[in-house]
């Protein structure tokens, strides 16, 4: 997700006209508000590795997402049940 944001910062920085100065009224240089800016970091170049990279961080997410529910689930059958010795504070040893 990092390298997708700096590439897309990166891409974005690359002005398709002059850079803005006070001496000419006629420049402009676009805001992240705008949607030329991001075109521009979205759509640049190399827009098939960004979609990689894009598809890449939503597995990472949804494989960290899942492993999370599991280790809950986990936690909860080992520490829910009502005759059981695990107890999820105390010093003794359940054993």
């Amino acid at each position: 997700m990092v390298m997708l944001g700096h590439l897309i910062q990166v891409d974005a920085a690359v002005l398709a006209h002059e850079e803005w100065s006070p001496s000419s009224p006629s420049g402009h240089v676009d805001q992240w508000t705008q949607w030329s800016r991001w075109r521009r970091g979205v759509f640049g170049r190399g827009g098939w590795y960004k979609l990689v990279l894009l598809l890449f961080a939503m597995a990472s997410l949804a494989t960290a997402g899942l492993g999370t529910y599991a280790s809950v689930e986990s936690l909860i059958s080992a520490f829910g049940a009502a005759n059981s010795v695990y107890t999820s504070f105390g010093c003794a040893s359940p054993v």
